[in-house]
């Protein structure tokens, strides 16, 4: 069994109750100081299978580069980072979300299922519900890269 250190205070704009700040072996042993500022649950599997699922499930974000002439400069184009939805459509990244991954969004009964179901499809859709989307997380992060989705 994984188990995850969750942030149970959030404190600036960029952090959300529930956000994941880390995945540990289940023969971690948290300190007084994490047992005290952070929450602690736990998801049936390996601390690999975990990383791996969640790896493999992440939303996808990389560089996008303003095209210029084919002329050597010293300047560098213009650059910005763009993450892809559900859909294949790329939006610029704006604001960064501090935690790629949460548990914010789950219900309940979605992490009683993290917690003792190995496979299936409930657990399938609670680990889509960890990731943190760009979108959601922030407005800004909404505006269309037209040129990438052409």
């Amino acid at each position: 069994m994984a188990q995850l250190l969750l942030i149970k205070t959030a404190n600036t704009a960029l952090k959300t109750v529930g956000d994941i700040v880390g995945i540990f072996l289940d023969t971690h042993k948290f300190s007084d100081y994490e047992k005290e500022a952070f929450n602690i649950t736990y998801i049936e599997g390996s601390r690999e299978d975990v990383v791996t699922k969640l790896n493999a499930l992440r939303v996808p974000v990389e560089r996008a580069y303003k095209a210029r002439t084919t002329l050597w400069e010293r300047t560098r184009p213009e650059e910005k980072e763009v993450w892809k939805d559900a859909d294949d459509k790329w939006y610029f990244m704006e604001v960064n979300p501090k935690y790629r991954f949460s548990m914010a969004l789950l219900s309940e009964s979605e992490k009683t299922t993290l917690a003792t179901v190995s496979a299936g499809l409930d657990r399938d859709a609670a680990f889509e519900k960890l990731i943190v989307n760009p979108g959601v997380w922030d407005a800004k992060n909404t505006v269309e890269a037209k040129d990438l989705n052409g």
